[in-house]
């Protein structure tokens, strides 16, 4: 409604005459406009939502993944020994 009301100020606040040829084709060109307009919307919020999904997986993995971490560290912490690369004592 308010891309209407700024049209229709655009235009020195006078509605279009639908008994012109040519005027009622530009009403069926702002009505498709604004139907492809819908589309696009719909499908940036699908984008931004599956967006959000993979994010937030890979912040699940990630989660997983340092958690992993932290308890291989943990691991080697505990046993008190060092492990010597060349005789693997």
């Amino acid at each position: 409604m308010e891309v209407e009301w700024s049209e229709l100020k655009a235009n020195g606040n006078r509605l279009p005459s639908l008994w012109q040829k040519d005027s009622f084709s530009d009403v069926l060109t702002v009505m498709k406009e604004d139907d492809e307009l819908s589309v696009l919307e719909e499908i940036q919020k699908e984008l931004i939502s599956q967006e959000q999904a993979i994010i937030e997986e890979y912040e699940r993995s990630v989660f997983y993944e340092e958690q992993c971490l932290n308890a291989m560290v943990e691991g080697i912490d505990s046993s008190d020994s060092l492990i010597c690369p060349l005789c693997s004592k």
